[in-house]
């Protein structure tokens, strides 16, 4: 095979193997799955203990199991409903480790010190190869911003910044020449700023209004779903409402959570201001344009607000469905649960698109990041942050 050089990341017994194969061999195992299907597929099928002994085999080394084991593999795999896009194993070659090594495991029933080494190897090959498909993406996605340098001014919607500084890292780790900064205010603040030229993109959970779009003349970039959901104190047993006791609570006509199924205590309610895009699609679609009280406490972000309520036992307030984590509690909504997944299923209705804004067409470094968000490893970005890609 001659010298590998640096695009090797793994050698087995046949020689070096270069990241092309490697992408092309997880690929074809695995498709799109993650790391956890992907061993959760290989301990299941060790546990239903699918294939009997059929030979010894002392190593790792590259061989083309029997055509026999083969279709049963396959067989396996339509049994299990395993999606997985691959063609039969007579069309890979024997230098496919990792293919080879889970049908090894399927050829025999192994006991003891023998199997637990096997599937020591097998987890090493998963845990390796997995993620250099990753990296190998990255790397694809960073090369726009080679031989750039710059700034890049970022403002807006509070929901975005988990994603936006995640990026912005990669990027700028990437090339250090470029220099990105982040941030918040709220959606208004957003697209007022890059509708002025004071920023370079504008950030909203929500789309521009009809009087921003006469004022400014703005081109929308939508590369997440989300949704608003309502939470409270992990400690408060109301976790259940309906559209009008919600209603109520934010009116101010509701105001101790007994009647509601909690303690026998005054309701706090968190609001965001009029900047903020996440009130402004929970204000639309969950409280359907009524009224906020004006005892409600103002808070300026998703993060401020996930503070406040969970060290306030008896708060309620809402967040973008992608920050809510275990300091909170999700309310169920008329029965739905405020999740990803009930978003994308299209069951919770108070969902919205996250947006970034430009003035005109985008240019320059703001063109890059915004097709970096679209790139599969910036949608990647999108839900490892909890919100919805949308490709």
């Amino acid at each position: 095979m001659g010298d590998p050089g640096p695009n090797v990341i793994l050698n087995n017994p046949g020689g070096g193997m270069p990241v092309d194969d490697l992408l092309y061999l997880v690929r074809g195992l695995f498709g799109d799955r993650t790391l956890g299907d992907a061993a959760r597929f290989v301990e299941e099928s060790f546990a239903d203990h699918v294939y009997r002994p059929m030979h010894r085999r002392r190593s790792l080394r590259c061989r083309r199991p029997c055509k026999k084991h083969n279709d049963r593999f396959f067989q396996y795999i339509e049994q299990k409903k395993y999606d997985f896009p691959i063609g039969h194993p007579d069309s890979f070659c024997g230098s496919c480790t990792l293919q080879s090594t889970v049908l090894m495991l399927f050829c025999k029933k192994k006991k003891g010190d023998v199997m637990k080494r096997e599937l020591t190897w097998i987890w090493f090959l998963i845990i390796l190869l997995v993620p250099a498909m990753a990296v190998t993406a990255t790397a694809g996605s960073l090369d726009a911003f080679k031989d750039q340098s710059g700034g890049l001014k970022i403002s807006g919607g509070t929901a975005h910044i988990p994603v936006m500084k995640a990026a912005a890292k990669k990027i700028m780790t990437a090339n250090p020449q470029i220099r990105i900064s982040i941030a918040g205010g709220g959606s208004g603040v957003g697209i007022k700023q890059v509708g002025e030229g004071l920023v370079d993109i504008g950030n909203s959970g929500r789309k521009p209004s009809e009087n921003e779009l006469q004022k400014y003349p703005l081109k929308m970039h939508r590369w997440a779903i989300d949704g608003v959901g309502v939470v409270v104190h992990p400690d408060n047993p109301a976790k259940r409402l309906t559209t009008d006791q919600l209603k109520a609570i934010f009116a101010g006509k509701a105001t101790n959570w007994k009647a509601l199924g909690g303690p026998d205590k005054s309701i706090n309610v968190y609001t965001r201001d009029a900047a903020s895009g996440t009130r402004a699609v929970f204000w639309k679609k969950a409280l359907a344009k009524g009224d906020i009280t004006a005892t409600a406490h103002f808070v300026p972000s998703n993060g401020a607000m996930k503070t406040a309520v969970s060290q306030d036992p008896y708060a309620i307030g809402y967040v973008s469905v992608g920050h809510i984590d275990a300091s909170v509690a999700p309310v169920a909504l008329d029965g739905v649960v405020p999740s990803l997944e009930n978003v994308k299923q299209g069951r919770y209705k108070v969902a919205r698109g996250l947006y970034s804004n430009t003035k005109g067409d985008p240019h320059g470094l703001a063109k890059k990041f915004i097709d970096y968000l679209y790139s599969d490893d910036g949608q990647q970005l999108v839900a490892q942050k909890g919100f919805i890609p949308v490709k």
